[in-house]
């Protein structure tokens, strides 16, 4: 019997087990095992399961290790608790339950927690100060009132209702990108435009699109930043003078955000001085805007016009400046224009969509007008480098008074040549030169179909 295996006896096997339940549970967890042993798992399959894991050495005698602990061997289980017990970490509980704190053999339960005299009268002092604060709803009404206040110093809009009052055509100025204090900048250009603009007060009206000073604070290329011939300070105090004389003149309507003269201030300070400044003046949009321009000699009977307007568009096409615009008037409202900047290239394109809408008496669809706004600063070597030169435009869109007509230019003079060519027409043929629009009518059929003609 020397030379043969000997079978093991069922304490050998248990011991065995146990040594691998212990070692396997320092890697493990260990409250499955005390589970397993302790006889507290009801399922068989579980506990198959464990000594699959765990007794891989022992698969041949599973069915007499089972037999074995189901008769539950008084010395063998106080064993297995006693080894457990020395190496299993606490139950899992549930989360904000605090977990109970139980003494190793041989130590002392700790003594109590006791406070000092400081520090219970601090929390004390504590509780009083909490009973006796401001009630919340008191808190609340304040934080309304608060808002109400800040609504009324720093007004904003997301739909502005203005009227024009006129009976002839009015030149509308889209225009955006002026950064002004740049070197880059045109000048020359930029200020013939603005005189051109203040001697036409009751023909052109001027909405803008954002970055209206260049405003480099800082940069990840420094060349922009010194490339400014005029601080910061000073752009936003020249923005002020030449925002005064438009407002003064009757001429600004709107104006929109920008990422050079709002976003980065709001970035780096927090709030923006240029959208203060605007906000104090015309109606000020920080994000999306939308306009219900209504042109006509009454408010009652004027044309309406909408036009909805954003600095950076939520898409882009290196091949389509107009894009941006297209997508605002699928994706937000569908405005007679959609006025996009942020490129520094001047483009505009007419389309129609939507064409019985207008006809049948709604104030969308028709002829739509997509631009994209220019700039003043032509001359940016960081713009030449990693993208493409800016080209000068500010597209001008005549709207008419007394039926929806709208026409587009690339600048304002153009726009007043044109007018001025349909004042001299008027003149001539004693009738005003406009263009009716077509009215879509409806017949019956036999068989109650309907036909539309025009």
């Amino acid at each position: 019997m020397s030379g043969s295996k000997m079978k093991p006896t069922t304490r050998q096997l248990l011991d065995l087990v146990i040594h691998d339940l212990v070692m396997y549970g320092r890697m493990r967890r260990y409250q499955d095992y005390a589970e397993l042993v302790y006889g507290m798992v009801t399922d068989p399959r579980r506990i198959r399961r464990q000594i699959d894991r765990v007794a891989f050495n022992l698969r041949h005698y599973r069915q007499q290790i089972l037999d074995e602990i189901a008769m539950r061997d008084a010395a063998l289980v106080d064993k297995a608790r006693e080894v457990l017990l020395r190496h299993r970490k606490p139950p899992l509980l549930p989360r904000n339950t605090p977990a109970p704190v139980e003494a190793p053999p041989g130590v002392e339960e700790p003594p109590p927690l006791v406070l000092p005299d400081a520090t219970v009268e601090a929390v004390e002092a504590a509780k009083d100060v909490e009973d006796d604060g401001v009630p919340v709803l008191e808190w609340l009404a304040h934080l309304s009132e608060r808002r109400e206040l800040e609504m009324r110093e720093f007004p904003q809009h997301d739909v502005l209702d203005v009227w024009i009052k006129t009976d002839t055509p009015v030149g509308i100025i889209f225009s955006a990108d002026w950064h002004l204090g740049s070197v880059g900048v045109d000048y020359e250009r930029y200020v013939a435009d603005l005189e051109f603009l203040l001697a036409h007060p009751d023909d052109l009206k001027i909405i803008t699109v954002g970055d209206l000073i260049d405003n480099f604070v800082r940069f990840r290329s420094a060349e922009a930043v010194l490339q400014q011939i005029a601080s910061p300070k000073l752009q936003v105090q020249l923005l002020r003078k030449i925002a005064d004389a438009l407002v003064a003149s009757g001429q600004f309507l709107a104006a929109g955000w920008g990422n050079h003269d709002v976003t980065r201030d709001e970035q780096i300070i927090g709030h923006s001085p240029v959208a203060q400044l605007l906000a104090k003046r015309v109606a000020y949009f920080d994000g999306k805007g939308l306009i219900i321009l209504r042109v006509g000699p009454s408010r009652e009977k004027a044309v309406k016009y909408t036009i909805q307007l954003v600095h950076k568009p939520p898409g882009k096409s290196m091949y389509d400046p107009n894009w941006g615009g297209k997508k605002l008037y699928r994706t937000k409202f569908p405005a007679d224009i959609s006025v996009t900047a942020h490129l520094h290239k001047p483009a505009w394109q007419v389309d129609s969509h939507y064409e019985e809408a207008r006809g049948l008496g709604f104030h969308f669809g028709g002829r739509r007008i997509s631009i994209a706004c220019g700039t003043y600063k032509t001359d940016d070597p960081y713009a030449r480098r990693y993208y493409t030169e800016g080209r000068i435009g500010a597209p001008t869109v005549l709207l008419w008074p007394d039926h929806h007509r709208m026409e587009v230019f690339g600048s304002a003079e153009a726009a007043m040549v044109f007018k001025a060519g349909l004042l001299v027409a008027d003149q001539q043929t004693g009738t005003p030169n406009q263009r009716p629009v077509r009215q879509a009518k409806t017949t019956t059929k036999k068989g109650g179909r309907r036909r539309r003609r025009h």
